[in-house]
């Protein structure tokens, strides 16, 4: 089964992307990284500064993989970001085309208020073409809120430009999940868009990537601004 699109890490309001090479090893696998901020669908889920980032996977060989991630704000105030699990179940449909399915939950820090109203249950399907494209389909349902789900949509693509740096893009669309009476006369449209473009260098185990953020998203009143520019240095192990 062919390689996954590698997801950077500072995707955070998705589930974590599971390797298809599932079929090809049973093992542990293991990342940790930095961001300049932590984004996930063009939305800034705390303020510019670093972020310490971590994932730990076990792959099994009939494509089956479990995990648990978590995020730290490692600037001031120094405080967990999310926490999530995550199961998930990968097939190969033919030679070009992959299948992945995963449900995931996540919970927020028990200090911030407003973010614990988040917590969340996300199931979804991912279909991956040579690890070139992807498309992504998911059903968000609150665990404190309104029990109709929201829904997210997304296309990635990823081109190796030479040997270690890929041109790495994406855009997609989602469902506000934070109530109305969050902003300012009530007023959201019902749906945002977002996007980056950037640049990814894999090398071995290291991975580097620089993305500029593009989004429609209408923030909360005092919610985080979105830096234009976000880069992650991470680790395999």
């Amino acid at each position: 089964m062919k390689k996954r699109v590698r997801a950077a890490l500072l995707v955070a309001c998705m589930p974590l992307a599971f390797d298809s090479t599932s079929a090809l090893a049973d093992a542990w696998r293991g990342t940790v990284g930095v961001s300049s901020q932590l984004v996930g669908l063009g939305v800034a889920m705390a303020g510019r500064g670093p972020v310490i980032q971590a994932n730990e996977t076990r792959v099994g060989t009939s494509g089956w993989s479990v995990g648990a991630s978590g995020s730290y704000q490692a600037g001031r105030p120094r405080h967990a970001l999310e926490a999530i699990l995550q199961v998930g179940k990968a097939w190969p449909l033919s030679d070009r085309w992959d299948l992945q399915a995963s449900v995931a939950h996540y919970r927020y820090p028990s200090h911030d208020r407003m973010a614990r109203t988040l917590d969340q249950t996300q199931v979804g399907a991912t279909a991956i073409y040579r690890d070139v494209f992807s498309l992504s389909l998911w059903s968000v349902s609150l665990a404190h809120g309104s029990p109709r789900p929201h829904a997210e949509v997304d296309a990635a693509f990823h081109w190796p430009l030479t040997a270690y740096l890929s041109l790495d893009t994406a855009v997609g669309e989602a469902q506000y999940l934070a109530p109305r009476h969050w902003y300012a006369n009530d007023q959201r449209p019902h749906w945002f868009a977002y996007g980056h473009l950037g640049l990814d260098w894999n090398r071995m185990a290291w991975h580097v990537a620089v993305q500029r953020i593009a989004s429609t998203f209408h923030r909360p009143l005092h919610d985080y601004r979105v830096a234009p520019w976000v880069a992650t240095i991470s680790r395999d192990f």
